[in-house]
């Protein structure tokens, strides 16, 4: 579930279409519990805390996927969905991304050149890997005029304060108190989606995004 608050109804439905864009094309909706935000123009802050499922141990390729020998290299067929995205970053990492091809439906990765058997006992470690993914989801929600930030990290929760001013204390109590407040929600579904009309959405939300903080936040320079 993605809860948004603040005193501009059409600014939260704005945000919330957003980061229901930015989740769906990232495919973490799976690996998300839930997603708050809250915008409070009179101090001025945005507080995001986003709450994931609880971190899994690592694993190797065999353990989730099946590995088929191809004449390029090795086919890996996903089975287990929650992995996917963390398998895909580390053989990005490890290899290189002109030597790994994702399907559309993100199951299945073609990587050219690597054998089976050396595919077979890669080390995924997928919670490293959603808190920096979590994290980048952060980065994309936070108006480019708050610069000044400050991050808390959990277990399951990673939660930002960002704003334009120095920070405060009561700022900083305000995003912990927001850290046990999401223990109210529900988990977040995820929907299969056309990657390319999906990037024009999200654009066209990153510029009514950009209006809508212009409006709520006059003091920052327009982007």
């Amino acid at each position: 579930m993605i809860v948004v608050e603040g005193s501009d109804k059409d600014g939260n439905r704005i945000y919330k279409a957003l980061v229901k864009e930015i989740l769906s094309e990232l495919g973490l909706g799976n690996a998300i519990e839930r997603v708050y935000l809250k915008l409070e123009p009179s101090m001025p802050i945005v507080i995001v805390s986003i709450k994931t499922k609880k971190m899994r141990p690592p694993v190797k390729v065999k353990d989730i996927a099946l590995i088929e020998t191809i004449k390029e290299g090795c086919r890996v067929l996903i089975r287990d969905e929650i992995y996917g995205a963390s398998l895909l970053s580390t053989l990005w990492s490890k290899y290189g991304r002109k030597r790994v091809e994702q399907s559309p439906d993100r199951m299945e990765i073609t990587c050219k050149g690597i054998k089976s058997s050396e595919m077979a006992e890669l080390l995924i470690k997928p919670g490293e890997k959603l808190k920096e993914e979590t994290l980048n989801v952060i980065w994309e929600i936070l108006p480019e005029g708050f610069r000044v930030r400050r991050s808390f990290v959990s277990d399951d929760t990673l939660t930002t304060i960002a704003t334009e001013d120095p920070m405060k204390e009561e700022w900083i109590a305000e995003g912990k108190k927001f850290m046990k407040i999401s223990d109210h929600c529900r988990r977040i579904s995820k929907k299969p989606s056309n990657p390319f009309v999906l990037r024009n959405v999200k654009n066209y939300l990153y510029k009514l995004r950009s209006i809508k903080m212009q409006e709520l936040y006059p003091q920052i320079p327009a982007i």
